[in-house]
C-alpha cells in the first residue's frame, strides 16, 4: 500500500481527535486504525522479579487493554468519517502481548466485537491489508470492465451510424446515377435525332458528341442494429 494513496496518517476528525492511521478502502470507504494500545503494564510485567507481580502486572494489562477497547469504541469514528464501517482496528504490535491479555480476559475478544473495534497484531494487520489491496484490484477490474463495456458500446453505435450514412449515400449515388443514364438517354433519343435535321438543314458537319452512359452500380450496405 502507498502512503497518501492507499493510508493517510495521522488524520484528524471532526472533534478534533486524532487517528494514527486511515486506510482507504473501495467505494470511497475509510478504515481508522489505532496503534496506541497499552503496553506499560505488559512489559512491567516481563521484568517482574516474582510471580506475584507478574500476574498483577498482566492482570493490570488485561485490564487496560479492555478499557483502550471500550474508549475506542465510544468514539464514534463511524459517524467522524463519511464511508466508514461500524469498526476501528485496535493495533497491537506484539502477538504475546495480546496473548497475555486473552489468558487473564478471555472473553476480550468478543467485547471488542461487540464495541466495533477489530484486534490486530501485525499478522492479522497485513492479512487485512492486503485485503483490502485485493479488494481495490477487484474495483478496478471491475471499473475497467464496465469502461471496455460502455467503450464497446459507443464504438458500435458509431459503426451503426456510419453505416446508415454510408447506405443514404449509396441510395444517393444510385439515384444520381439512375437520372444521369435517363439524361443520356434523352440525349441520345431525342436531341440527337432533331440535331441531325437541324445540322442538314443549316448545312452544318460538325456532330454533337454522345456522352457515355454509366454503367457502374453502387454497392449497397445493409446492416442489422442489433446493439440494444
Amino acid at each position: 500500500m502507498i502512503a497518501h494513496v492507499d493510508f493517510v496518517e495521522q488524520v484528524a476528525t471532526d472533534t478534533g481527535q486524532r487517528v494514527d492511521m486511515v486506510i482507504h478502502m473501495p467505494n470511497q470507504g475509510l478504515l481508522p486504525v489505532d496503534a496506541k494500545a497499552p503496553m506499560d503494564a505488559y512489559l512491567d510485567a516481563l521484568s517482574a522479579s516474582d510471580e506475584q507481580t507478574r500476574d498483577e502486572k498482566l492482570k493490570e494489562h488485561a485490564k487496560a487493554m479492555r478499557d483502550r477497547v471500550r474508549e475506542l469504541g465510544q468514539r464514534r469514528y463511524s459517524e467522524q468519517f463519511a464511508q466508514t464501517p461500524e469498526l476501528v482496528v485496535m493495533f497491537v504490535p506484539i502477538e504475546a502481548c495480546l496473548s497475555a491479555a486473552f489468558e487473564r480476559d478471555p472473553s476480550l475478544l468478543e467485547f471488542a466485537f461487540e464495541h466495533g473495534v477489530l484486534i490486530a497484531t501485525p499478522v492479522t494487520l497485513l492479512a487485512l491489508l492486503k485485503a483490502v489491496a485485493h479488494g481495490w484490484q477487484q474495483r478496478q477490474i471491475s471499473e475497467n470492465t464496465l469502461r471496455v463495456a460502455e467503450l464497446g458500446r459507443d464504438l458500435y453505435r458509431s459503426f451503426l451510424e456510419f453505416a446508415e450514412n454510408l447506405s443514404k449515400l449509396s441510395r444517393r449515388l444510385d439515384d444520381s446515377v439512375k437520372t444521369y443514364n435517363q439524361a443520356v438517354a434523352t440525349f441520345k433519343g431525342k436531341l440527337i435525332p432533331i440535331s441531325s435535321n437541324l445540322s442538314a438543314v443549316c448545312s452544318m458537319a460538325e456532330q454533337p458528341k454522345l456522352p457515355p452512359p454509366v454503367r457502374s452500380q453502387v454497392q449497397e450496405i445493409s446492416v442489422t442494429d442489433r446493439s440494444e
